[in-house]
């Protein structure tokens, strides 16, 4: 009986740039995002170097820094008024949602990614 030796599977353009994306624009770890694709974290790791050193881009890759948008204004000395009190709760649910569109487009990326990565592993080599 002889062992069937795997071949190495091929992953798209789109698929290592969505994966890259994951690790550097939303701060996951490699081992957790390559577990989470079921691809191996040497791989993945490789992926992002060539992404961070320019071999490779993340061509219309949109960054988004929720920690920029979070920041709060410095103390007032004067008790804010009515309107006032109005205008910082309109500011604070709007960051509110900012960061869930954030969140939203993440998880949505995150899903796609794994419906290809599904694809992949349901894919029977003939």
């Amino acid at each position: 009986m002889s062992k069937r030796v795997k071949a190495p599977r091929k992953h798209d353009p789109e698929f290592r740039k969505q994966a890259g994306r994951l690790v550097i624009d939303e701060g996951m770890s490699v081992s957790r995002t390559a577990a989470d694709l079921g691809i191996a974290s040497t791989t993945l790791d490789t992926w992002v170097r060539k992404f961070r050193d320019g071999t490779w881009s993340l061509d219309d890759c949109s960054t988004v820094s929720t920690s920029a948008s979070t920041e709060q204004s410095p103390s007032r000395v004067k008790l804010p008024s009515s309107s006032q009190k109005k205008s910082d709760q309109a500011t604070q649910m709007e960051i509110k949602n900012r960061e869930l569109e954030a969140k939203l487009r993440r998880m949505t990326m995150e899903r796609d990614i794994l419906k290809k990565a599904m694809a992949y592993c349901l894919d029977v080599p003939k």
